[in-house]
């Protein structure tokens, strides 16, 4: 009886165990080099779309901002897209604020080019007005 007892309590310390290194293992990969998060939400981004032009590690991406107006093209300023778990970003994708939402900057992030240029971009997120 004292076995089995010992093999319940040691079969749940490994699930907890499992469990715990799990949730710091998708909070870990959040955090990628150069990314620094305000305190609180910054400006107001007064544009409505960005196409993304490159995914980076942690799930954000390179994006450039463009409207309607410009025929489709996104020549705009260049932001990281904040990731959350709702986040899907892929190569091309157009991010747009729908009707009483806004973006807004969260941050900066530093990153350097293929050219070994460094640039730093405002990182936005999408909010509710």
């Amino acid at each position: 009886m004292k076995k089995i007892l010992i093999f319940f309590a040691g079969l749940i310390t490994g699930i907890i165990v499992l469990f715990f290194i799990g949730f710091f293992a998708v909070n870990a990969n959040e955090e990628i080099d150069g990314l620094e998060i305000f305190d609180s939400p910054g400006q107001i981004m007064s544009e409505k779309s960005y196409r993304v032009f490159q995914v980076v590690d942690g799930g954000y991406a390179l994006a450039n901002a463009g409207t309607s107006e410009d025929f489709g093209l996104y020549l705009g300023i260049v932001v990281l897209l904040y990731a959350d778990e709702n986040s899907n970003y892929y190569d091309g994708k157009i991010i747009n604020a729908s009707k009483g939402q806004i973006f807004r900057q969260v941050g900066t992030y530093r990153y350097q080019t293929k050219d070994d240029n460094i640039k730093t971009v405002p990182v936005i997120a999408i909010f509710d007005k």
